[in-house]
């Protein structure tokens, strides 16, 4: 059975028992008229029987009537041969007469039964046809309620169709929706897997990028370290150079006070030349001695302070180009600096 004939189950089993209905009230119908029609049929039957009765029943009567008053010997023979009439003319006349009269009484009564069950046996057609146009009309009202069966089936049948295309319609949309609603949430599951991947990849860089930085900041820090203890040992050798050259200077003052004190005894021993030749010519050679022996002692001392200097400036030379990665750049910074500090 396809999906069709189950769809129209209920309709056409209550299509087939309005019809199984309709034909039962047609059958019962039929029966009924035809009980009525027999019964009127039996009843106009009896009726004919009973003008037979009357007919059979008058006709001897008339016979009886007829014999009595034909009878030669009965009152009227009496009385036409009282009259002197018995062998008459007369007499036979009225025998004749009253025979004819017999028969057309006998006549006269069939004829009116014949007419009487004829009126029976029309009004037995009659009955017929009127059972046939009832039954005519009984038919026709069948037929016109079997036509609105055939146009409530079509109706119930439609409304079905449409039902059922609507459900199929709803059932599709349904369905479709439950297909969007999957993908949805299959694409929403992989959009959370993925974005939940991304967090934990994210996670993962940004611990590697704290680790990175932490390791930058402990380079940075050591870096800072190494470049405040660059620039503490370049203050302290800057420091040492200003204390080194400090002390120079004060040695510078005290040779030069020296000096001028050399020069201030030497200025009054010239002064005194008018003492004795030899003993100025003394003077002036200590003089000379002890002005040769601090020149050769400036010298030294310079020559030792300069090459300290020079081994300071050497060494932060090195630190500026190996801090720089040895590149044109710090080069030319060590080489600017040495220009710079050099006297």
């Amino acid at each position: 059975m396809d999906n069709s004939t189950q769809s129209y189950a209920d309709i056409d089993k209550l299509i087939s028992n309005q019809n199984s209905l309709l034909e039962q009230q047609e059958s019962k119908q039929n029966d009924i008229l035809n009980q009525q029609l027999q019964m009127q049929i039996d009843q106009l039957n009896r009726n004919k029987e009973d003008i037979d009765k009357e007919t059979a029943k008058t006709n001897a009567g008339l016979y009886t009537e007829y014999k009595k008053a034909s009878n030669r010997y009965g009152a009227n023979a009496e009385n036409l041969f009282t009259q002197g009439l018995g062998n008459s003319g007369y007499a036979e006349s009225t025998q004749t007469n009253l025979y004819n009269t017999y028969q057309k009484n006998i006549t006269d009564t069939n004829n009116t039964a014949m007419k009487l069950k004829a009126d029976f046996d029309f009004q037995m057609q009659q009955a017929r046809q009127n059972r046939d146009v009832q039954q005519a009309q009984f038919a026709l009202q069948l037929y016109q309620q079997k036509m609105n069966l055939l146009s409530q089936e079509y109706d119930l049948k439609n409304n079905k169709e449409q039902q059922l295309y609507e459900r199929g319609i709803d059932e599709r949309n349904y369905n479709y929706q439950l297909g969007r609603d999957a993908v949805a949430d299959n694409q929403w599951n992989q959009q959370f897997n993925y974005q939940k991947s991304r967090d934990a990849v994210a996670d993962s860089q940004w611990n590697q990028q704290f680790d990175y930085q932490k390791s930058r900041d402990s380079v940075s820090d050591s870096q800072w370290e190494k470049e405040y203890q660059r620039l503490l040992a370049q203050a302290e050798a800057q420091e040492r150079w200003n204390q080194t050259n400090y002390d120079y200077q004060v040695a510078r003052d005290n040779i030069a006070d020296n000096q001028w004190e050399r020069e201030y005894a030497l200025a009054q021993a010239k002064a005194k030349s008018g003492s004795s030749s030899g003993s100025s010519k003394s003077k002036t050679e200590n003089v000379v001695e002890l002005d040769n022996k601090d020149n050769n002692d400036k010298s030294s001392y310079l020559f030792n302070f300069q090459k300290v200097i020079n081994n300071v400036q050497d060494a932060v030379a090195q630190k500026i180009i190996q801090d720089g990665g040895n590149t044109e750049e710090a080069r030319e910074k060590a080489y600017q600096y040495l220009l710079s500090h050099s006297r």
